[in-house]
């Protein structure tokens, strides 16, 4: 053993480290758990809005019938204030 470390430049006491990290059983790594979370659509008020969050708290309530291209120009608009 002390032949073999000394050709290759490593100490005893890695070699052994090593040794018994390669024979341990391998631990389960927490990525390999599944990476995705279920999403529930959300629910929406009485009145049949949403609210839409932006940075800074910003917030905003949008109604059913709203104007699509206006909504990205303010989302847009607000969130290059941000």
């Amino acid at each position: 053993m002390a032949a073999y470390c000394l050709e290759r430049g490593i100490t005893q006491g890695s070699f052994y480290t090593w040794k018994r990290r390669l024979r341990a059983p391998a631990k389960p790594n927490r990525l390999s758990k599944p990476s995705f979370v279920e999403v529930k659509p959300p629910k929406t008020s009485a009145t049949g809005a949403i609210e839409i969050c932006l940075h800074s708290e910003r917030r905003l309530l949008v109604r059913r019938g709203f104007d699509r291209d206006l909504l990205i120009e303010v989302v847009r608009t607000l969130e290059a204030t941000a």
